[in-house]
């Protein structure tokens, strides 16, 4: 639901990426689809923090993928990811979490702070709001899982210390992610032309306050 977000000034910045070639989606042979396991099948989703150089294998492969074009990386090269999230892991405003289903990758949670970020000068902020990015990929171990997967990242993130609302920005053509905040109750803010110094985007923003988290992170909604 968008780019990982980098500060304007103050925290230094990252060299510009090496030129480098997307990573190809090459064609594979048809495969069947993934078993969808059973409702009632026991299921371990975790967080835990991105190691820059040991994922940025499986981060790219996921950012270059067609369903993640909005995410704004998909030109990138696993050097070129290892870079941004290792610049990320440097700065106290910035956070990346790889979502596990059974320790099996299946996504990443991103959290920004709104006092610090650019992103936090194009809405109306409030004390307790944290930023928020999601992706979530279409690996086997999430076929089925996708609202055991978003409860247990509401979870987490009502567990932040001070958290009192959660923003996200995701980019306003993006017509999934905006039907699945939607669907979770996410309260729609204002359609703002987002122009930072990574990214430039029709933003729609949208608020979960911390009591829509917590229903949303105990519920396990189907989305």
């Amino acid at each position: 639901m968008g780019r990982p977000p980098r500060r304007r000034g103050g925290a230094r910045r990252p060299p510009p990426p090496r030129p480098a070639g997307r990573l190809g989606c090459r064609r594979r042979p048809a495969a069947r689809a993934p078993r969808r396991p059973p409702p009632g099948e026991p299921v371990n989703v975790s967080l835990r923090p991105v190691d820059p150089a040991a994922d940025a294998p499986t981060i790219t492969r996921w950012v270059v993928a067609d369903r993640a074009s909005f995410w704004g990386m998909g030109d990138l090269g696993v050097e070129d990811v290892a870079q941004i999230y290792g610049y990320i892991d440097e700065q106290d405003h910035l956070a990346s979490y790889v979502f596990e289903v059974d320790a099996a990758p299946v996504g990443l949670l991103q959290t920004y702070d709104p006092e610090v970020d650019e992103i936090g000068a194009f809405y109306d902020r409030r004390p307790g709001d944290v930023g928020v990015h999601l992706l979530l990929s279409d690996d086997p171990a999430r076929i089925g899982r996708t609202a055991e997967v978003l409860a247990a990242g509401f979870r987490f993130l009502t567990a932040l210390p001070g958290m009192q609302r959660l923003v996200l920005e995701p980019d306003a053509r993006n017509e999934a992610s905006l039907a699945l905040l939607d669907r979770l109750g996410a309260e729609r803010g204002p359609l703002v032309d987002l122009r930072t110094s990574i990214s430039e985007k029709p933003a729609q923003f949208y608020f979960f306050d911390r009591q829509r988290a917590l229903d949303v992170a105990s519920s396990g909604e189907q989305c």
